[in-house]
């Protein structure tokens, strides 16, 4: 903003009208780099967008162009819309980013009524793919998955190709719809014509579709977790969504509970087993459905979670683990210990074991001999413990 601000008053008194300038585009290059950087910095400078914006009327620099879609995203961005639809209804001729911008904008603040009524308005001659989406996301938002179907009808039969977004998006809206079994074929296919279905986000979303599909009372749920399932199997990179969606669906057609003793079974399970990915999948999976935080799972789980890091050789994040939980028991402190032992980091042990609360003292005597021992024995049992960890990670 000082760059401009300096170039500004180097040609003009603040009294002269800054449109009327042969510097005009030289200023406003100035402004469109000031926003850029805002831009670029993401939100911590969006509050900077006003500022700039006071100074272009201030020297009566008249915005045009991407500097008034920029100021338009920037209001929007800092949830201000009554200053962002002001700058829009002062333009002629808004263009499709101004539109999409604004539908996008008062689809996320919850108000897709209004959204929808900028992209009726919006002539079919500059529409894209991108506003399109921009409305269909609005509506999947909104609960109101058989509007965003309607808005992805109109696309195709407007002629315009949806791309890996809005299938993304359009697959979402489908989960919301009581009816949406008979749809999962035919929405399957069209991915499938389209070229995306081997993107990761597409896949999760279609998986999602036939897992939540299967979870109906009235649906066939063996024949649509099998179509997930496969799905899944010959998803070429799976992310942590991918594995979330699948034991999602898993667990609920078996009629297993999400409960703590179910997570701290089943991280128990792939500990013993040395299945390192499939715990770190269930830890991904607990994070993204539990609404509480990591601090304030139940201290089973958390302790299932450190045993589970430190069996596969990830201390570090065993630590990590214990030093998150809030109420730590005798189990969680055997299991750091066990942890840094079995490592051979002998000083970190004992320092963990020094730090153990005096009302579990009554342990400390086992365990402080057993420390001893392990520390005389650990450069002859290096071998055998690096063979024990590779055992346990390709087991």
């Amino acid at each position: 903003m000082k760059n401009a601000a300096t170039a500004a008053a180097r040609y003009l008194h603040p009294s002269q009208n800054l449109s009327q300038s042969p510097d005009y585009h030289a200023v406003a290059n100035l402004y469109a780099a000031q926003l850029q950087l805002c831009f670029q910095h993401g939100s911590t400078t969006y509050s900077l967008a006003p500022a700039i914006h006071a100074h272009m009327i201030t020297f009566g620099f008249k915005p045009r162009g991407h500097i008034l879609n920029r100021l338009i995203y920037f209001y929007c961005k800092s949830f201000n819309f009554i200053h962002a639809k002001r700058l829009f209804d002062k333009i002629p001729q808004p263009d499709v980013v101004a539109r999409t911008t604004l539908i996008s904008a008062y689809s996320a603040s919850g108000d897709p009524k209004f959204a929808r009524d900028i992209f009726d308005k919006t002539p079919l001659r500059i529409r894209d793919t991108v506003c399109f989406n921009a409305m269909i996301t609005g509506y999947s938002h909104n609960n109101d998955g058989h509007a965003a179907i309607q808005i992805f009808n109109e696309m195709r039969r407007k002629g315009f190709e949806p791309d890996n977004f809005t299938y993304t998006s359009v697959l979402g809206a489908l989960a919301l719809i009581a009816d949406h079994e008979k749809h999962c074929q035919q929405f399957h296919s069209a991915v499938a014509k389209s070229g995306t279905l081997w993107l990761t986000s597409v896949v999760n979303a279609l998986i999602s579709v036939y897992v939540k599909c299967a979870s109906s009372p009235l649906a066939s749920s063996s024949l649509l977790m099998s179509s997930a399932r496969k799905l899944f199997n010959e998803m070429p990179v799976k992310d942590e969504l991918s594995w979330t969606t699948i034991i999602t669906g898993k667990m609920h057609s078996l009629g297993i509970k999400h409960d703590e003793f179910t997570y701290t079974n089943v991280l128990s399970a792939c500990a013993d087993a040395g299945f390192f990915l499939h715990g770190k999948q269930v830890h991904a999976y607990i994070i993204r459905t539990e609404s509480n935080s990591i601090r304030e799972f139940p201290v089973s789980v958390n302790n299932a979670l450190i045993t589970l890091y430190w069996k596969c050789g990830k201390i570090d994040q065993a630590k990590t683990i214990f030093d998150n939980i809030l109420g730590k028991d005798l189990v969680s402190w055997n299991a750091i210990l066990s942890a840094f032992v079995s490592a051979g980091r002998i000083t970190e042990a004992k320092s963990f074991f020094n730090e153990m609360p005096n009302k579990m003292a009554h342990r400390k005597h086992h365990l402080d001999n057993h420390c001893c021992e392990k520390s005389l024995k650990i450069e002859e049992e290096k071998r055998d413990f690096s063979l024990f960890l590779w055992n346990e990670n390709t087991t």
